[in-house]
């Protein structure tokens, strides 16, 4: 009974699975970008598609950048792989997936643009190699292409040795945010953070400022490097918590020395109780002073 139990669940599972994949909806790719999201300006837009019509002509990578509402219940690289097999993308060709509904996106790419990219590059695209994910979890659209497109640029540039060019659009917008990450103080610092807070997306607010980012980063290093120089200290030998534990220690154990306990019987037919002097007593620091003196 069990046995069929267990084979109805994993058809059913299966037959689940294969529904969720036939009611995936997959946009009609339009070109170097197919924005269903409208989520971009008309200026990146624009760029978008002058840059991809670039890359084709100089290096033969087909560049598609896709944006999308939602994925119908499907992870970001099932969705992205489906639909480079649905749209029969040639082997040259990667293809940047983005649903702005759940902050989510992925990369599919033929075999020909995995050899001369490297699929970790074009992961790395997408992650540490530029702020495109910080962008899309603020919903910054134009700002998460304009760093994509410069961290891809120069991807290619070094991998075909050649010399493709930024649109000037994206180039301007990639210098204004390295000047403004330069400029120091309080004001500053403060204009960086609030920049565009509160405002709808416009050419002249979709670059926003890297120098905060690159506070907190430096922070968590410092932060890093202390912990790192801690365990260095106290990899060469005992810390100064561990010297102050070894002497109480010490003491304690002479404490319990003959010369100890006769120094306490003495100082208690004495009749003295001074609060120190039990202290001392405690640990034998009379008789250790003693000790000392006659050697």
């Amino acid at each position: 009974m069990k046995k069929w139990i267990s084979l109805f669940l994993v058809v059913m599972l299966t037959a689940c699975s294969a529904f969720a994949l036939a009611d995936a909806r997959m946009p009609a790719l339009r070109g170097a970008l197919t924005d269903e999201a409208d989520v971009l300006s008309a200026t990146v837009s624009s760029a978008v598609a002058e840059y991809a019509e670039d890359v084709k002509d100089e290096t033969d990578m087909d560049l598609h950048v896709v944006f999308v509402h939602f994925l119908d219940g499907l992870d970001a690289q099932t969705y992205a792989n489906r639909l480079f097999e649905t749209e029969d993308l040639s082997s040259e060709s990667i293809l940047l997936l983005c649903a702005a509904g759940e902050d989510s996106f992925a990369t599919a790419m033929g075999k020909k643009a995995e050899e001369k990219l490297g699929k970790q590059n074009l992961d790395n695209l997408m992650y540490t190699a530029s702020e495109f994910s910080a962008h899309i979890a603020r919903q910054e659209y134009d700002a998460a292409m304009v760093k994509y497109l410069t961290a891809f640029n120069d991807l290619v540039n070094k991998r075909f040795d050649e010399g493709v060019k930024l649109p000037e659009a994206i180039a301007a917008g990639t210098q204004q945010q390295e000047q403004q990450g330069q400029q120091s103080g309080l004001g500053s610092l403060w204009n960086q953070i609030t920049s565009g807070v509160g405002e709808e997306s416009s050419n002249a607010s979709f670059y926003m400022p890297g120098f905060w980012s690159e506070t907190v980063q430096g922070v968590v290093d410092n932060s890093e490097h202390y912990t790192h120089y801690q365990m260095e200290e106290s990899s060469n030998g005992i810390g100064v918590g561990g010297w102050i534990i070894l002497i109480i220690l010490i003491l304690i154990i002479f404490s319990q020395s003959h010369p100890a306990r006769k120094a306490k019987r003495m100082y208690r037919n004495s009749g003295k109780n001074k609060p120190l002097g039990w202290l001392a007593l405690l640990f034998g620091i009379p008789a250790l002073l003693r000790f000392f003196r006659k050697h």
